[in-house]
């Protein structure tokens, strides 16, 4: 096989070739010695040139396909934790499946309405015939309530690429780039007859559209907004019908309003997949960033605010953005074939986890905070992520520290998964809460599911994209002990019955009956049942305080007639409350009044038990009337320092908002170092569980680099047993100004504790050639302002008033909308080239030693 990699010329090629099959064998068994290392770089130094002249051609007998598993067979290819019960809940029509099952195709996208009819994205022109419009929304029904869906009628069709739904007013939004249209039923055969467009943009200005950077996740939000997911593509968005400029989404999120169809930004920034948790806290994920918290909302900045503040976005994941996984499935040919082809530099493309095919988050998405009851207790609140790549559902407990979440795998789930399984074709993308409490798993079903840009043409040659277009599941997972409850048709709810659904255990009660009541209220106000809802904030129930409360805030606003009103005194009596998570929801309505509450009340907020309830206050001040905030703290007989240090100093990155809350006074906002509170919050440890034997296949790729003298001189580090004080003391003089290490130095660039894991030559290589591959977030950006200056550094956080750019030392300047002027993100690092310069390989070997914790 290795003639394919090294094209033939004459003796001197057999002679490579036959080393390159000397270093594949050696790789399978794990040898690694320096002579074996200079001489893999000597050859691919000298034959650099041909290696990058041409992609190696490969035979059908190489990639072999794989089958797919009728629907009949399919649960027997699962494992799941104990507990769980998997079950098969709709599907494509095909040999096995059974007759009584409803019928859909590629799956990737679902929400139910209030009768509990589920409604599909079926997106079959995935992933390169958008321009056919094969794109559907398919309804499935339960009938007979037995748990499966037996009935599935085409509710509308002709879609380019569809990727988000959601159910409100009787009918049914769907994103669909670059608009976002509205359908509906009104003769009642299942067929919307009524469509129209009522956002347009998304997307304008790109001039590749990128299947994989759609927008996507629509939510209904405890604000009672329709939340989404931008995706990456972005947008100038204009409603339809209405004048006015575009609202221009960055890499923003975004939320609008169904009623008036009023569209803001938001903060969030993932790719597929969005989510909330009961209290409001929202997560998104990436691609190789499986979970992140978003930290602040995109109307907590205030344009007053003319310092810098870190991204709202944070991995939260302890084992890392891209934590292992354990797949079941084996691993595609072609995906360890391009791997192999980008370690040796035959192909551009990341080298992700070392060198190797699988074992971490490549493909996360979908994720979802499990708010049912159908799992058991056990599962409330968890986190759910499908990696698509890899053939399984992972899972996270959220743990408690301090203001951010930490996510972290159950005690029983140290090295297995939620659930996984050993067919492919396996290819779970998102989930939903469901009416009966249960977990719902859209599986699309593919041969291969892979962004047709990264497949190099000889491979992709033999791969067929559309492969099971006409195939899709869908499960749901409920406990072993789950007993099918009689479906819900809230459209037959009464209001009063509504808002005793506020506090209701299962999640999809809670959302579906505010959302009702928003519809209802919004068009016939009635008054008494303001007082209803009112008394839900003292309800022993946990979240239904923190429903109501935000569902009078938003009927204030939107009834007609001034018929519902938030009272200070509602909020003051839920501050008063045991439960937490209702003051922490609580606070964040105190700037609506001009004398949100006593003395009293911003004591008990400043001393509360709670870091997230502290943590809100300080964002509540920051938009509280300035000349209240001095007598306010006056009155605490807190200097504005001890407030920062006492009430945020241990949130590690809010001393600008504490200062200004503190004071109008700017000077102050300088008084103090951004450093005596930590600026951000710590990075979450990488367990990249790379193999080494993958991780020395990656120094192949540094032979053709203009870095491949140093490669070759600095390799005999790898046998040299370090002295690790003596690394230390190197490590302080090169490394600690841009990158952090056992609590110490200054985080620029990536964390050492991040990456020290993936072995010691890739740690070698990152350091001999630093612009090898940079990630994108400590990718070089130059900004130019309107004074004609330039700016460079790392970007710390692009945010709705401005931009900071980090430098060496942690040195960090932020540059505010109004000034810039143009920006430009080049394939540079920030760490400069050369920094071995009079170094020999012994002390570069006492660096390794230190960095790798020997």
């Amino acid at each position: 096989m290795m003639k394919t990699l090294i094209p033939h010329r004459g003796t001197e090629g057999t002679e490579r070739e036959e080393k390159m099959r000397d270093f594949h064998r050696r790789g399978r068994r794990g040898t690694r010695k320096a002579n074996w290392i200079l001489d893999l770089v000597a050859v691919l130094s000298a034959t650099a040139n041909s290696i990058l002249a041409s992609e190696p051609e490969v035979k059908p007998e190489e990639l072999p396909r794989t089958k797919a598993v009728e629907m009949g067979e399919a649960l027997g290819t699962f494992e799941v934790r104990g507990g769980v019960r998997l079950e098969l809940v709709a599907g494509e029509s095909s040999a096995g499946a059974s007759r009584h099952l409803a019928e859909v195709v590629d799956p990737i996208a679902m929400c139910f309405d209030e009768d509990a009819r589920l409604f599909v994205v079926e997106m079959r022109d995935y992933s390169e015939r958008r321009d056919e419009r094969l794109g559907r929304i398919r309804m499935l029904e339960d009938t007979d309530e037995d748990g499966r869906f037996d009935k599935s009628t085409i509710f509308a069709e002709g879609l380019p690429w569809p990727t988000a739904l959601i159910w409100y007013g009787g009918g049914l939004f769907v994103g669909s780039t670059p608009d976002i249209l509205y359908f509906r039923d009104t003769n009642g055969d299942g067929k919307a007859d009524e469509r129209k467009v009522v956002f347009t943009g998304f997307g304008e200005g790109v001039k590749r559209l990128n299947v994989q950077q759609l927008f996507n996740s629509f939510t209904w939000g405890l604000d009672n907004r329709i939340h989404g997911a931008s995706g990456g593509n972005g947008g100038k968005i204009t409603t339809v019908g209405k004048s006015g400029s575009a609202l221009e989404l960055g890499a923003s999120d975004f939320s609008f309003d169904p009623r008036t169809l009023e569209m803001r930004r938001e903060n969030g920034g993932g790719q597929y997949g969005m989510t909330f948790d009961s209290a409001g806290r929202k997560f998104v994920c990436s691609n190789s960033a499986h979970i992140r918290q978003v930290m602040y909302a995109f109307g907590d900045v205030l344009p007053e605010m003319e310092y810098p503040l870190p991204a709202a976005a944070l991995d939260i994941p302890v084992d890392g953005p891209s934590g292992p996984v354990y797949r079941i499935s084996p691993e595609e040919p072609w995906r360890v074939l391009r791997t192999k082809w980008r370690v040796v530099g035959l192909v551009a493309g990341p080298i992700e986890g070392g060198g190797r095919a699988s074992g971490y988050f490549t493909s996360a998405s979908g994720v979802t905070i499990y708010r049912g009851t159908a799992l058991g207790a056990e599962f409330e609140g968890d986190a759910f992520i499908a990696d698509v790549g890899s053939n399984l559902v992972h899972r996270k407990k959220l743990r408690a520290n301090g203001v951010p979440f930490k996510a972290e795998r159950a005690a029983d789930e140290q090295t297995s998964e939620f659930l996984a399984s050993r067919d492919n074709w396996f290819r779970p993308v998102a989930f939903a809460n469901g009416p009966d409490g249960a977990l719902y798993i859209a599986d699309m079903y593919r041969e291969v599911i892979e962004h047709p840009w990264s497949l190099p043409p000889n491979i992709k040659k033999h791969i067929d994209l559309n492969s099971g277009n006409d195939r899709g599941r869908i499960y749901r997972a409920v406990g072993t002990n789950f007993v099918q409850p009689k479906l819900p048709r809230l459209s037959r709810s009464s209001n009063e019955e509504l808002v005793a659904m506020l506090g209701h255990a299962n999640g999809w009660h809670r959302d579906t009956a505010s959302r009702l009541l928003f519809e209802r209220l919004t068009k016939n106000a009635d008054p008494s049942i303001a007082e209803k809802i009112r008394e839900q904030i003292g309800s022993k129930e946990k979240y239904a305080g923190i429903y109501a409360l935000n569902l009078l805030g938003s009927l204030e606003e939107a009834s007609p007639g001034g018929a519902f009103k938030l009272e200070a005194t509602d909020v003051g009596r839920a501050i008063q409350s045991t439960n937490a998570e209702l003051v922490e929801v609580a606070v964040k309505f105190l700037p609506r009044f001009p004398n949100p509450a006593g003395v009293a009340v911003f004591d008990r907020l400043a001393k509360h038990s709670s870091a997230r309830v502290r943590y809100a206050f300080a964002w509540a001040l920051a938009k509280i009337d300035v000349l209240n905030k001095s007598a306010l703290l006056s009155t605490l007989e807190l200097r504005p320092g001890d407030f920062a240090s006492g009430v945020v100093g241990e949130l590690n990155w809010l001393h600008e908002v504490a200062c200004a809350a503190a004071s109008a006074d700017k000077k102050l906002m300088s008084s103090k170092k951004r450093e005596d509170f930590g600026w951000q919050f710590a990075v979450a440890r990488s367990k990249s569980r790379n193999s080494k034997a993958s991780s020395v296949a990656a120094i192949a790729s540094v032979a053709a680099s203009p870095r491949a003298e140093a490669l070759k001189r600095y390799s005999a580090a790898l046998e040299l047993k370090g002295n690790a004080a003596k690394g230390k003391v190197i490590y302080q003089e090169r490394c600690a100004s841009c990158h952090r290490l056992y609590g110490q130095g200054t985080a620029v660039g990536p964390d050492l504790e991040s990456v020290r894991t993936a072995g010691k030559e890739l740690t070698l290589i990152n350091i001999l050639d630093p612009n090898r591959e940079v990630p994108p977030r400590f990718a070089t950006v130059e900004i130019s302002t309107g004074d004609d200056e330039l700016v460079t550094g790392v970007v710390a956080n692009d945010a709705p008033n401005g931009i900071s750019l980090r430098m060496a030392n942690g040195a960090e300047t932020f540059v505010p909308r109004s000034q810039i002027k143009g920006t430009r993100t080049t394939s540079t690092s920030l760490m400069p080239e050369g920094l071995e310069a009079g170094l020999t390989p012994a002390d570069v070997a006492d660096l390794l030693g230190y960095i790798s914790g020997e």
